[in-house]
């Protein structure tokens, strides 16, 4: 099949080889992998997501995804390979494995975490499945499902003519992190992983009537507050918001993500603990409404066809990078949770799951993942310096909270190889 683009443009557009818009999800096992059983079942797995096995081409002067029949490539390395290159088959999704660690990239255009996600349950039911000798029968049906469905791969934006963007008043500047710091830009990037009892910290949560992202939100601006008692500027979250559900396309499995604009003001300042999750929680619910998620939509949508209005590949990149300026100086840090996993039995042999993607250049993007028992929080930023994860720790443990620092490494991601620059 040949699937024409239209969300796509804005990761498409967005990436670069210092900012790749790419999901990475490494997996670390409880023994080591069995390269024959992992090879099996990313086969099953891609044969299932067929509109997963794509190349970029240009037709008619369009871009388009082309069925790839070529195999999907498993890399001997943690560094992964190239997307839409011959070292990934020109595939936009790679896979690597080495002792007990598997990994996924897949271009974020592709889709989103909740998209990942399905491709993870699929690989690690087949993965059980090949490495304990079993074969797929009738009797052991994959909890997706065995073959795809047109809900899946048709995009639910570009079809809709009753989509009305509100016009929102524009926002107020949020507090830099980067500035407020001074922090000296890293082009590589840092993430540091900080991993939480789920079962402790859902205690706690529940305690408070919150949600666990918005308690990690709270508890984030919280301490960025404390750092800066004095700074006037809104400490301001965009928590990410699954828009499926607003769509009525709950199987789409294309990056259908918006926001809600989590605002830490001097007003929630000075309230006490609960008071201050329940704006939180009240924020959440203002933006996470049907008409709320749809406005956002179509701000997106718009959004895309003023930058595929432009004549050229280089006139939308300098589009996007625009628009990009522009949100850097109303954005604090963004907040992403796809919710907690069911990998159902395979999710036992899980001893470790990270989840990272592109942060922005002065922020901070939060990945947190819910497996096996466990929560894994990852701040992903473009400075070295760890002084805001050290203030959210220093917050944990002001609550009684348990955790452990797991410590900072470089982070790595895919790049892909973009049809303009060669």
């Amino acid at each position: 099949m040949e699937q024409k683009l239209f969300t796509e443009f804005r990761a498409l557009y967005g990436t670069s080889r210092k900012y790749p818009n790419v999901i990475r999800i490494r997996i670390r096992m409880d023994v080591p992998i069995d390269p024959d059983a992992f090879r099996a079942a990313v086969d099953l797995t891609m044969r299932r997501y067929p509109y997963f096995c794509v190349e970029l081409r240009k037709r008619d002067g369009q871009y388009v995804f082309a069925d790839n029949h070529r195999p999907v490539v498993i890399a001997d390395s943690l560094r992964g390979v190239e997307l839409n290159s011959e070292a990934s088959n020109y595939h936009m999704i790679a896979f690597s494995r080495t002792d007990d660690v598997m990994m996924m990239d897949v271009f974020h255009g592709l889709t989103d975490g909740i998209g990942a996600y399905a491709v993870l349950e699929t690989l690690l039911y087949y993965y059980r499945l090949a490495r304990d000798g079993q074969t797929p029968g009738k009797a052991v049906v994959p909890p997706a499902g065995e073959t795809a469905t047109p809900e899946e791969w048709a995009d639910p934006v570009i079809g809709r003519t009753d989509l009305k963007a509100s016009g929102r008043q524009a926002l107020s500047k949020a507090l830099n992190l980067a500035e407020c710091a001074g922090l000296q830009h890293d082009p590589m990037g840092t993430v540091h992983c900080v991993t939480l009892s789920e079962k402790d910290f859902m205690r706690f949560v529940k305690g408070h009537h919150g949600s666990p992202a918005t308690m990690i939100s709270l508890l984030f601006c919280r301490a960025v507050a404390k750092l800066y008692p004095d700074e006037k500027d809104v400490i301001r979250i965009v928590m990410c918001v699954n828009q499926r559900k607003a769509l009525h396309a709950p199987h789409a499995r294309h990056n259908l993500v918006g926001g809600a604009m989590l605002d830490f003001d001097e007003t929630l300042r000075d309230l006490p603990f609960d008071r201050q999750i329940k704006a939180m929680r009240d924020m959440v619910f203002a933006d996470t409404r049907e008409e709320k998620v749809l406005e956002g939509v179509a701000a997106q949508r718009d959004m895309t066809r003023a930058m595929l209005a432009k004549a050229s590949d280089r006139e939308r990149v300098d589009f996007f990078t625009t628009a990009e300026r522009a949100a850097k100086r109303v954005i604090t840090a963004t907040f992403s949770y796809a919710g907690k996993a069911d990998f159902h039995e395979a999710e036992k042999m899980i001893s470790e799951f990270r989840s990272w993607t592109s942060p922005p250049e002065s922020g901070m993007c939060i990945q947190m993942s819910a497996v096996n028992g466990r929560f894994t929080i990852e701040f992903l930023q473009r400075y070295a310096n760890p002084v805001f994860v050290k203030a959210f720790l220093k917050e944990l443990a002001r609550f009684g909270i348990a955790y452990e620092d797991r410590g900072t490494e470089p982070l790595e991601l895919a790049n892909i190889r973009l049809p303009w620059s060669g």
